[in-house]
């Protein structure tokens, strides 16, 4: 996700305005589909989770909360429990 990919140009050493800029042009207008693919990639690999557990993962990721929730909502059939 966005705030992840920014933390690790910064503890890389990236200059943070280069970062910002850098990333704003890599994800802007594309956060939902980074973040489903992630969820598909997630939901592969751990088989059936509930929304918590994928959501707690994409938080992690470093996903904007509402990205999160446009993600859950169109997942939720594939979805188990809360």
């Amino acid at each position: 996700g966005p705030s992840k990919l920014l933390a690790g140009l910064l503890r890389r050493g990236v200059d943070g305005d280069v970062a910002r800029a850098a990333v704003r042009e890599l994800t802007t207008g594309h956060e939902d589909s980074l973040a489903e693919n992630a969820a598909r990639r997630y939901l592969a690999r751990s088989g059936r989770v509930g929304r918590a557990g994928l959501a707690r993962r994409l938080d992690r990721l470093g996903f904007p909360t509402g990205v999160v929730l446009r993600v859950l909502r169109r997942f939720g059939d594939e979805l188990s429990g809360p």
